[in-house]
């Protein structure tokens, strides 16, 4: 009887005086951003979203592209020499490049607009489906 009691009086203690003992251990990591040790050389993401893209008040899963290679920014976007406001939807401080440009006409719409140049020359800008197929000036 006296080995039982010393059994449950040492339970009991351990139970009561070193809960370390039998308690599972929590480990939290943490990811600080921009980093504190120094810069990120590459991120890299398959698909990218910024803001509440959906308009449903609250920035979740459902704001994210669905297609890898998307990027979906709501509000304004500004692109520059990092002195950019951006006062419309996309705001380009410099030279944009691009091998398409598209206006939002709809298929099948062919435009010709006729600019005339301060000396009074006057050159054509061909758009076919918004996207701009040629032209003289």
């Amino acid at each position: 009887m006296f080995k039982l009691s010393k059994c449950i009086f040492l339970a009991l203690f351990i139970a009561f005086f070193c809960p370390g003992l039998i308690h599972a251990e929590e480990i939290t990591i943490t990811s600080y951003y921009p980093s504190p040790y120094g810069v990120y050389n590459a991120l890299q993401t398959d698909k990218f979203a910024v803001g509440d893209n959906n308009g449903d008040g609250s920035f979740t899963s459902a704001d994210v592209p669905t297609t890898p290679g998307e990027v979906w920014i709501d509000g304004n976007v500004g692109i520059g020499n990092g002195a950019v406001s951006p006062t419309a939807t996309l705001d380009v401080n410099g030279t944009v490049k691009a091998t398409v440009f598209q206006s939002g006409a709809a298929p099948g719409v062919t435009k010709t607009i006729s600019i005339t140049e301060d000396g009074g020359a006057t050159c054509t800008i061909i758009l076919t489906n918004g996207i701009y197929t040629g032209g003289t000036c």
